[in-house]
């Protein structure tokens, strides 16, 4: 019997819909079982990372393969370059992205060896570990920062201390991302796809938590 879509397709599914699920989390009240807003905060992210990454990853070799079979039928144009590059800016660091600007008018063998080469890039990692070194991934990262707020968070609340003052710091927190990606929240049909511009964006919300943690972290509670 036929699968009703492919396996790669399958898959894309099934990211799609494991995001969409820790999205809505975030705005939804904290499990059982954790020690405060922040334990869960920061569980739930970490579930996000996963299902975000392998679809970076599928966006990019799709966007790769589409290249290459234009590539190999000999219909390339700057105009398809310039649509090929759009999106490859979305997903790679702003030093990958000029290593493969500069190979594309080299031969279709070069062209191969730098695409095979590619890993997206991963703001949220690079802000939980704190190495993002990406010029253009720290842009998106300081623009989702000040959208969702979070410099507003950066004050301990009238009131209170301690650890309720955290918590209610990283309640607001998680409402703030879920009105934010509330759009990427709902349960994806099979056929549904999310553009390298929609997974930069959820990336970089993702990394402007894990930096507004951070510095929660140095302040006096």
């Amino acid at each position: 019997m036929e699968q009703a879509f492919p396996e790669r397709s399958f898959s894309v599914y099934r990211h799609r819909g494991a995001l969409a699920a820790r999205l809505r989390e975030l705005g939804g009240e904290a499990h059982p079982g954790f020690l405060d807003q922040k334990e869960f905060f920061i569980s739930v992210l970490r579930a996000a990372e996963e299902p975000l990454a392998a679809l970076q990853q599928e966006a990019l070799r799709a966007v790769c393969a589409g290249f290459l079979e234009k590539l190999g039928r000999g219909r390339v144009t700057p105009e398809l370059l310039e649509e090929f590059k759009d999106p490859l800016d979305k997903l790679l660091s702003s030093g990958d992205f000029l290593l493969v600007e500069g190979g594309l008018p080299g031969s279709p063998e070069v062209v191969r060896a730098r695409l095979a080469a590619l890993r997206p890039l991963s703001i949220a990692e690079g802000a939980r570990t704190g190495t993002l070194r990406d010029p253009g991934g720290e842009r998106l990262l300081t623009e989702a920062y000040r959208r969702l707020g979070f410099d507003r968070l950066e004050k301990v609340p009238p009131g209170l201390r301690g650890d309720a003052a955290l918590n209610e710091l990283v309640l607001r927190a998680r409402r703030s991302v879920a009105e934010y990606s509330r759009l990427y929240q709902v349960e994806p049909s099979p056929e549904e796809t999310l553009t390298p511009f929609s997974l930069s964006r959820i990336d970089a919300a993702l990394g402007a938590c894990y930096r507004l943690l951070a510095r929660l972290r140095t302040m006096r509670w």
